[in-house]
């Protein structure tokens, strides 16, 4: 999916030909912020793991990649289907509108929209993932005036 202001922001869901990247990415946020971290390689091949049992999705933003989101499935409560859930997201330093100095967050100028990359993925999650659960649910509905 192109972003469609016309920058060059893609999304695509991850395959193994991926897990270096993947891996690499949650370990220069853990960095960023001196917190400690698997090395990348170790994370790679937990990615690979997740991908090949088939209850992770990761979907990657820009051409960098630049950024990813890690959903993960499971059965849902109120229907029969799997639910979805955020298990990461993360949008290197370059593509942030703010950026962590430090002390606090500031605002970044002339840097492409965070927002944009994540309103992407989130549409091509949909597109790809398809309906939510609640929407098709196979739960009986209430009657009403009991």
């Amino acid at each position: 999916m192109v972003d469609p202001e016309g920058t060059d922001l893609v999304v695509r869901r991850a395959d193994l030909d991926d897990v270096t990247a993947i891996g690499q990415m949650p370990y220069d946020f853990n960095r960023e912020f001196d917190e400690p971290a698997p090395h990348p390689h170790q994370l790679a091949q937990r990615i690979r793991q997740l991908l090949g049992a088939g209850d992770t999705t990761v979907l990657l933003g820009g051409r960098g990649p630049d950024g990813l989101v890690a959903l993960r499935f499971r059965p849902a409560i109120w229907s029969d289907a799997l639910e979805c859930y955020l298990a990461g997201l993360y949008v290197v330093p370059t593509r942030r509108v703010g950026v962590w100095d430090g002390h606090g967050w500031r605002q970044r100028s002339n840097t492409p929209e965070t927002a944009a990359l994540i309103t992407l993925i989130s549409a091509r999650a949909k597109t790809m993932l398809g309906p939510h659960p609640l929407r098709e649910s196979r739960l009986p509905q209430p009657r009403r005036g009991s």
